[in-house]
């Protein structure tokens, strides 16, 4: 029984780790339900590098160092870093829950919406 409860907190960390680490490097795109604008978030290197509000209808750029290789990603995390990162997991998942219009995009490809972020956040 121990064994298992160790293997399932271990599984839990690894996916969290990788969650993180591909939201080192990202930009979210969100409105309020109810909120005619949207709000931008870009970050990079784990920090936020810009906040600003912008064309609700717009998709959320690609976020500069899409190209950082998860190694450079994962020496450069610190303890700051990622308490942001898992202060922004949680929000997203409240503005999931909440019905607000969210889009995360994590490098190239198409942004992740509602629906498909919803998915990505529920083995967070």
């Amino acid at each position: 029984m121990l064994l298992e409860w160790v293997g399932l907190r271990a599984a839990l960390a690894r996916r969290r780790a990788i969650w993180l680490t591909r939201l080192f490097d990202s930009t979210v795109m969100w409105r309020e339900p109810g909120d005619s604008g949207a709000r931008l978030i870009v970050i990079e290197k784990g920090e936020v590098a810009l906040s600003a509000a912008v064309d609700a209808h717009a998709p959320p750029p690609i976020p500069p160092g899409h190209r950082r290789p998860v190694a450079a990603r994962r020496e450069a995390f610190t303890i700051a870093s990622f308490d942001r990162l898992r202060v922004l997991t949680t929000e997203l998942k409240r503005l999931i829950a909440a019905g607000a219009s969210v889009a995360l995009r994590l490098g190239v490809g198409p942004a992740l919406d509602e629906s498909r972020l919803a998915s990505a956040l529920w083995w967070v």
